[in-house]
């Protein structure tokens, strides 16, 4: 994850500063949380991509595409709802892949997209 902050020109010293703070606030789980998400999204992304390269392009076709965004989008939405934040930071992967698995099915867990946590 990386944030940026700017003062467009004005102060890159007072900038620096303000990204040291805010790096320092936020929980250091979130690197893990967006590599979970990114993950996610790229297997959803691609299992969306395969569905629709097997069926022939019609006008409809576009209709079916915002509707798997929808469907994408009230997923992270339902995942970021939940205490992952806090299971990353326990190191409970099996909370974490309890969740992956009921919202998206059996080959989202963490080890199916690569990422590994701790157990504190």
């Amino acid at each position: 994850m990386q944030i940026a902050i700017s003062t467009s020109g004005k102060s890159p010293t007072l900038a620096r500063n303000i990204k040291e703070l805010l790096n320092d606030a936020l929980p250091k789980e979130l690197a893990i949380y967006t590599e979970i998400m990114g993950a996610v999204r790229a297997k959803l992304m691609a299992a969306d991509r395969g569905a629709t390269s097997a069926t022939v392009r019609k006008p409809s076709g576009v209709l079916k595409k915002k509707a798997g965004s929808a469907k994408r989008y009230r997923l992270y939405e339902e995942i970021l709802a939940s205490p992952m934040l806090a299971w990353i930071r326990l190191g409970e992967g099996k909370e974490i892949d309890k969740v992956l698995k009921k919202l998206l099915g059996a080959g989202y867990t963490l080890k199916a997209l690569g990422i590994k946590i701790t157990k504190r």
